[in-house]
């Protein structure tokens, strides 16, 4: 149907510019639709009309429609999973890039259903390597991921969407300090270091939540790759950036014996080992 540029699509462009009251919504509700079928995901972000519609939509308005808000939102993450789409919507400044990270900070209980869809937007943006410096240079991205990612004082009792905020969140700083020019900057950052620590230290424990689990398996994966700081300019390998920190050792001890049989447990474990090795260099 979006491929059929001079009859549905047409007819969906005009319902969403009309002045009646109810084809707007329904007109709206059909263009995200259609969001959600990959081979779309490309053409619609090309697409500026389509593309202005989704993300003025997905601008956050103090006591405006919540599920118009979240709907596109959520458009504008199934469009993030186009590799095609990634790097043009970090570039988007002033429309993806603002309206993401505007919902990413929201805190009330009725907004964080937006909140998590903005976050994991963001996180996969972040699989975009080219993205990952600017990212992590952008203050209030780098805030706001930080600030999700942090550590729970009581991460059994809290609300399930808090751990899955956490859980996109980390998952993004681990995808970002993938990136050789990020590693450092991030190691030294003392709040980044104790969100890392925090998810990767968390305890063996079954009553964790898949959640939970899966901040640990991404913090660990992000101490694995401050194992690996970029070379020097002979091409001799450095050591670890947590060379000589008890803290991470005793981490990486941790992770190293979970016996846990789901996924994230087990590459929690592959990620520990290997981050192991280079502490025996």
């Amino acid at each position: 149907m979006w491929s059929d540029v001079d009859a549905c699509r047409a007819i969906v462009m005009q319902g969403c510019a009309s002045s009646e009251d109810v084809i707007p919504r329904r007109s709206f509700k059909i263009l995200v639709a259609w969001a959600y079928e990959p081979s779309n995901c490309a053409s619609m972000w090309a697409d500026e009309t389509a593309r202005s519609l989704i993300v003025q939509g997905a601008r956050y308005v103090e006591g405006g429609d919540v599920e118009y808000h979240l709907s596109a939102l959520r458009a504008l993450q199934a469009l993030s999973v186009e590799p095609k789409n990634k790097e043009a919507m970090w570039a988007d400044v002033e429309g993806a890039r603002a309206v993401l990270l505007e919902s990413a900070m929201l805190c009330g209980d009725a907004e964080q259903k937006s909140r998590c869809s903005a976050l994991m937007t963001l996180k996969n943006l972040t699989t975009e390597m080219v993205n990952c410096e600017g990212i992590w240079n952008d203050a209030k991205a780098r805030e706001l991921l930080v600030y999700a990612a942090a550590p729970s004082s009581d991460i059994e009792n809290e609300d399930p969407s808090m751990t899955k905020a956490r859980a996109t969140a980390m998952g993004a700083l681990r995808n970002i300090a993938g990136a050789d020019g990020n590693k450092e900057a991030m190691w030294a950052d003392e709040h980044t270091q104790a969100a890392i620590l925090g998810a990767a230290g968390l305890p063996d424990s079954p009553t964790l939540n898949a959640d939970a689990r899966e901040a640990r398996e991404h913090g660990m994966a992000a101490i694995r790759h401050f194992a690996a700081p970029p070379a020097l300019e002979d091409g001799m390998q450095r050591e670890p950036l947590w060379k000589g920190s008890d803290v991470v050792q005793a981490v990486i001890a941790s992770c190293a014996k979970l016996d846990g049989q789901e996924a994230s447990d087990k590459k929690a474990r592959e990620h520990a080992v290997a981050a192991l090795r280079f502490t025996v260099l």
